[in-house]
C-alpha cells in the first residue's frame, strides 16, 4: 500500500497557531508494507493547542479526549482545545488519560473532570517519568533520581491518594511502565553496563530481569497483551512474544522516545531529528511527516487518528495523522 502524504496548515481553535518548524515541508509519498492494494493517503495537519512551548507527551481515553503536556497541560473535548495553566509541571513529565474524569499529570496531579488535586508522591522519589494503569485500579509511575550513594529507580502506584512506593532499584533509572493488566505490569529504564533490566510484576512481587543486551534506555512501552510487547530506545524497537524479546528494527538515527502498537503489524515509533516511523510486522520504516522536530510523544484513540508532539527550535510542535 503507497501512502500519499498530504500536509496541511493548522487543525484546532482557539490561542496562537503553533510554529511551523520552518514550514512543514513537503513530503513525499510514503510506502508503507509493499503492498498493491492501491493508494492510501496519510493527511498530516499542524495542530494549533493554544500554546508553543515545547510537548513532551500525549495521551488519550478517546477522540473526544486527548491530553498534550507541555509546560502545562492542554485538553482537546472534541470541539476545541483549553490550557490547564492551575498545574505545574517540569519538563519531561507524563500524562496519563483513564477518562474525561481521571487525568494524571506528573508528578502527581489529579483531574477529576473538575478540577485538579495533587495527591503527593508520599515517600516516593525521584522524577516521575512515565503513568500507566489499567482499565480499573491503581495507576503506576516510573521515576528516577539521583542521591549521595548513586542513581536509582522506583516503582509507585495510587488508588486516588498518595503515591507509595512498591519497589527500588539501584543503580537505574526508571523511564517506561506499562502492563496489560494489573498481574502484568514491566518497567524498564536506563542501561547497567551493557545491559536494560526490565522488571515485571505478576500480582505477588517484582522480578528483576537481565534481558537485553542493549546499552541503551529504554524510553517507552506498548502493548496489546501479555504475549505482545513493544519497546522503543536508541535506535532499536524490541518485541516480547511471551517468552523473550527481541529487536525487530532499527532507526537510522538514534533517540528513539515513544511507541504506539495498535497491532502486530501496525506499531509507530517517534523520536528526535524528525524520526517517525512504522513497524508493519516485517520492517520498520520511515514515514515523512513534513517536520525535522524532536518528537517526544505519540497516542492515538485509533489506527485511523495519531497524535504526535515535541518540540523544534521555533517552539513546540504538534502533529495530527489521520489515514
Amino acid at each position: 500500500m503507497v501512502l500519499g502524504v498530504l500536509i496541511l496548515s493548522s487543525c484546532g481553535s482557539g490561542g496562537d497557531s503553533p510554529p511551523q518548524d520552518a514550514a512543514l515541508e513537503q513530503a513525499s509519498d510514503v510506502l508503507l508494507d509493499g503492498g498493491e492494494d492501491g493508494g492510501a493517503e496519510l493527511k498530516v495537519v499542524a495542530v494549533a493547542w493554544g500554546g508553543s512551548g515545547a510537548l513532551f507527551d500525549v495521551h488519550g481515553s478517546g477522540a473526544n479526549n486527548v491530553w498534550f503536556l507541555g509546560r502545562e497541560p492542554y485538553r482537546f473535548d472534541g470541539q476545541s482545545w483549553s490550557a490547564h495553566d492551575t498545574v505545574s509541571v517540569a519538563p519531561g513529565g507524563a500524562v496519563w488519560a483513564r477518562s474525561p474524569s481521571e487525568v494524571w499529570v506528573s508528578p502527581s496531579w489529579r483531574y477529576d473532570g473538575k478540577s485538579w488535586k495533587n495527591v503527593g508522591l508520599g515517600q516516593t522519589s525521584g522524577l516521575v517519568r512515565d503513568l500507566w494503569g489499567a482499565p480499573q485500579g491503581p495507576i503506576y509511575a516510573a521515576t528516577g533520581g539521583s542521591s549521595a550513594s548513586g542513581f536509582f529507580g522506583e516503582v509507585a502506584s495510587s488508588s486516588g491518594g498518595a503515591f507509595q512506593r512498591r519497589h527500588h532499584l539501584d543503580d537505574q533509572f526508571l523511564h517506561a511502565v506499562w502492563g496489560s493488566g494489573p498481574n502484568d505490569i514491566w518497567v524498564a529504564g536506563a542501561p547497567v553496563g551493557q545491559q536494560t533490566r526490565l522488571l515485571h510484576y505478576d500480582g505477588d512481587g517484582w522480578s528483576p530481569i537481565v534481558a537485553l543486551p542493549l546499552p541503551h534506555t529504554v524510553a517507552a512501552m506498548s502493548g496489546l497483551s501479555r504475549a505482545l510487547i513493544f519497546a522503543a530506545g536508541g535506535e532499536h524497537l524490541l518485541r516480547y512474544d511471551g517468552e523473550a524479546w527481541s529487536e525487530v528494527g532499527s532507526a537510522p538515527t538514534w533517540g528513539l522516545q515513544d511507541v504506539m502498537a495498535f497491532a502486530a503489524d501496525d506499531v509507530w515509533v517517534v523520536g528526535k531529528g524528525g524520526s517517525v516511523l512504522r513497524y508493519d510486522g516485517k520492517e520498520l520504516r520511515a514515514v515523512n511527516v513534513g517536520s525535522s522536530a524532536d518528537f517526544f510523544g505519540v497516542w492515538g484513540p485509533s489506527p485511523e487518528l495519531l497524535y504526535l508532539v515535541g518540540a523544534a527550535k521555533s517552539g513546540g510542535v504538534a502533529l495530527r495523522l489521520e489515514r
